[in-house]
Formats: structure tokens, C-alpha cells, sequence
């Protein structure tokens, strides 16, 4: 088993079976960039900043526990062949077409869930931007005391007639 600062032991003996992988690969990196935004958003607000902390304890708690976990997995022999068996099996997956029309499918889905990631992040952002100092302009209506043109041509506007102010 590998550490996460660790790089794998086998890498792909021909280029042409990892072909999908670069797909996939970027696929992973751009979902992981827009679930990193996001989280930064939604983060943002102070009440967010005390789960945060709280939950940053927590997972300090649980990354000790799964490190001693995986000490413990790593010096089990049982884990050992089971790791070897799937690594063999993970090799004959990537020589079969079907493991590479699964690679794209994937990349394909994860592309489109980060797009709409992004999306989601874009709308948050939108909606919880500060208010302006100023008020922006607005555009309000104004009534005119002769009526606008009939588009027929006729210049009497309406059909009913002209309107007659009742001014006291």
C-alpha cells in the first residue's frame, strides 16, 4: 500500500494502456479544484469558521486513528497478498476495452459534475456578495400624459377615445 506522499511502485509497463488515465486524471484534478472553490465559499462566513474548527479537531482525531489503522494493515500479511492479488487484477482490468470505456465514462461524468460544481459556486458567490455602498440606479417608469402612439396609425390612440382629465 502506498502513503499519500508516496508514488506507486508499478507504473504502466506501455504508454498506449494508459491513455484514458490523462483524461480521467484531469478530469479528477478539475472536480478536486471545484470542490476546493466551493468549500472556500460556503466556508466563508464566520458561523462556518466555528464548525470549521470543530470539525478540524475532529478530523485531526480521526487521521491519528486511521494512521495507526494503517500501520497495523500494512505489517499484516493477509493485507499483503490481498494487495498483490488486486494489483494483478487492477493489470488485467486495464488491458480489457471495457476498463477503458469505464475510464472515459467516468471522466466524462466527473467533468460534468465539476462543471456544475462550478456553477453552484458561481450562484453562492452571487448570493451572498455585500450589498453595494450606493444604491444603483433604477429604472422606473414614467407616465406620460399623452398617450404613446397606436401602432395601427391611428392618432387617436385608444379605442374607446381620448381620456378626459377631471381636475378640480
Amino acid at each position: 500500500m502506498t502513503t499519500p506522499n508516496e508514488q506507486p511502485e508499478q507504473q504502466p509497463e506501455n504508454p498506449a494502456q494508459s491513455a484514458p488515465a490523462p483524461a480521467l486524471s484531469d478530469a479528477l484534478r478539475q472536480l478536486g479544484e471545484q470542490i476546493e472553490e466551493t468549500a472556500r465559499t460556503v466556508l466563508s462566513s464566520e458561523r462556518t469558521r466555528e464548525i470549521q474548527a470543530n470539525v478540524a479537531t475532529g478530523l485531526n482525531d480521526v487521521t491519528t486513528n486511521l494512521q495507526k489503522a494503517l500501520e497495523s494493515l500494512r505489517t499484516n500479511p493477509q493485507v499483503q497478498d490481498l494487495t498483490d492479488r488486486a494489483q494483478k487484477g487492477l493489470t488485467e482490468a486495464q488491458q480489457n476495452s471495457f476498463f477503458k470505456d469505464l475510464q472515459e465514462t467516468l471522466a466524462k461524468a466527473l467533468s460534468h459534475a465539476s462543471t456544475q460544481l462550478s456553477e453552484f459556486s458561481e450562484r453562492i458567490k452571487t448570493e451572498h456578495a455585500p450589498a453595494p455602498d450606493h444604491a444603483a440606479p433604477q429604472n422606473i417608469p414614467i407616465e406620460h400624459d399623452t398617450p404613446p402612439p397606436d401602432p395601427d396609425g391611428d392618432a387617436g390612440g385608444a379605442a374607446t377615445g381620448p381620456t378626459v382629465r377631471l381636475d378640480p
